[in-house]
């Protein structure tokens, strides 16, 4: 998993206008793109990278919760950014973005915590 805050240009709103993204290689090298769907302050976005790097140290398994379907990109014009896995190489974003809610471990959430109860089975509000 790779994760990073992308800062968007807006002339009145740039106090508020960092997009969070993760990214998920599956078991065939593709690369899984994911967004939250709220747009953040510089400050929240970084730390909520942090957060999630601390639930990833904790535990050996997390559930990432998304919303959509996951569908391949269906244009070679559709940007497909090129992401660094380390050891694992560099990959090319092939799905259409997906939007998070969020990424829990066994004992914490990270993300929009007002729709993850329903869409993570298992998990209960802590």
């Amino acid at each position: 998993m790779r994760q990073k805050c992308v800062f968007l240009d807006a002339e009145a709103e740039n106090k508020w206008r960092y997009q969070y993204v993760m990214y998920l290689l599956d078991g065939k090298n593709k690369i899984i793109e994911v967004l939250q769907s709220t747009h953040l302050d510089k400050g929240s976005c970084y730390s909520q990278i942090n957060e999630i790097e601390g639930l990833l140290q904790k535990d050996l398994s997390v559930r990432v919760c998304i919303r959509n379907h996951l569908e391949k990109m269906d244009s070679a014009d559709e940007q497909r950014d090129l992401v660094s896995f380390d050891s694992l190489g560099n990959h090319q974003v092939a799905y259409k973005p997906l939007t998070l809610d969020s990424i829990c471990n066994s004992k914490k959430c990270v993300g929009d915590n007002s729709a993850w109860v329903k869409n993570c089975p298992g998990f209960v509000k802590h």
